[in-house]
């Protein structure tokens, strides 16, 4: 399974239910060797040459039923929506 936001296709996709965390990463997590806050309180991470590789969706669930989609900035404001998310969230 991969997913795509803001021209970035992560193709290493996991979610933990129990505590409502969506990480995706392009290729190898351990790729990612710095990371930032974003305004929305979620994780991304960048490579050694400043390529994003990682991010951590924080409550995507909650957010998907309150908001109907997940805001995040990378490094412009991006919304996502639920059919984006929705393959990786109910395979958990």
């Amino acid at each position: 399974m991969s997913i795509t936001i803001a021209n970035t296709t992560f193709n290493n996709v996991k979610y933990d239910a129990a505590g409502d965390v969506l990480y995706l990463n392009v290729g190898d997590p351990a790729d990612a060797v710095t990371f930032d806050d974003t305004p929305e309180g979620h994780k991304v991470g960048w490579n050694a040459t400043g390529e994003i590789v990682a991010v951590a969706l924080l409550h995507p669930r909650w957010l998907l039923e309150q908001e109907g989609k997940v805001a995040i900035t990378l490094p412009s404001r991006v919304e996502v929506s639920a059919d984006t998310l929705d393959a990786a969230l109910l395979a958990a």
